[in-house]
């Protein structure tokens, strides 16, 4: 596609390749074309689209609680910390544990929505590692964001002025989150010894990054999700599904957007629409 384009090889290596990583999770040798279209085309096609923002809050503060207080307020009834083991359908519903339901809506990715189901069906992970350090030294990144290329981390966030903290002033220590997507480096299984090497390696690029020789991180936490992505592939179909549910599965297609927050909303709103036209007919 980009040859078809007669992009120059400068702007795919610099610009192109690092988009296609964090948004697909996957490198420009193996991700859907159609789809990577489709997020070049929401991200920048006008100026209200094409910024960067993050929330300057926790996630569970910024947008979670504010959502469950306003679902508490419509009289919705929330059931945390619950496994579901298996779905059962019933003439009168459907069976979750000890409870019925007319309608259920699944949001899960799609291995396990297959795993709930029984069944299996082709798909495709990625994983993402963070790396978390702390400092106590003064740190500061040219941006609250950076992007890296040639290097081990790949993505860099001023986690601390991303949260708006104050670092040493308020006597937090400094927090910078380093991230690598699509990783392949097995660190899930790695030894402590492996997690030092880890974590060397990116304070030797924030060095580098920062121009300060002497940063030394005084904690640091690794997070490695080894199915954080499913990947957008052709062999996503949609599936059949027991009466009474309604499939919002992470299982993207080609054409759609990737796995993202972006489209888990629409896949929401999707789901939650038809879920409220089948209980109206």
């Amino acid at each position: 596609w980009m040859q078809d384009l007669s992009m120059p090889s400068e702007l795919i290596h610099d610009l192109i390749e690092p988009l296609c990583l964090g948004a697909m999770n996957e490198g420009i040798d193996t991700a859907c074309a159609l789809s990577f279209r489709r997020v070049l085309h929401e991200s920048f096609t006008n100026h209200q689209q094409a910024r960067l923002g993050w929330f300057s809050k926790p996630m569970d503060e910024a947008l979670i609680e504010p959502l469950c207080e306003r679902a508490k307020g419509l009289g919705v009834q929330l059931h945390l910390r619950s496994r579901i083991r298996s779905i059962q359908t019933s003439p009168t519903g459907i069976r979750l544990q000890d409870q019925t339901f007319q309608q259920v809506i699944i949001t899960l990715p799609a291995y396990a929505t297959d795993q709930l189901l029984g069944r299996t069906t082709p798909c495709e992970t990625r994983a993402i590692c963070n790396i978390h350090l702390w400092y106590e030294q003064t740190i500061t990144l040219p941006a609250l964001f950076v992007g890296s290329l040639g290097s081990t981390g790949q993505w860099f966030f001023d986690v601390s002025s991303q949260m708006s903290e104050q670092g040493q002033q308020q006597g937090k220590l400094r927090h910078i989150c380093a991230v690598i997507s699509a990783d392949k480096n097995g660190l899930n299984d790695q030894q402590k010894g492996d997690d030092l090497k880890l974590v060397h390696i990116i304070n030797e690029e924030l060095k580098a990054v920062t121009a300060n020789a002497t940063l030394n991180p005084v904690h640091y936490r690794i997070i490695k999700e080894k199915r954080a992505t499913v990947l957008v592939r052709s062999d996503h179909t949609d599936m059949d599904m027991p009466k009474g549910c309604i499939d919002a599965s992470e299982r993207p297609q080609p054409g759609q957007l990737p796995a993202t927050i972006e489209w888990a909303v629409q896949r929401g709103e999707k789901a939650a629409k038809s879920c409220l036209n089948r209980l109206k007919s």
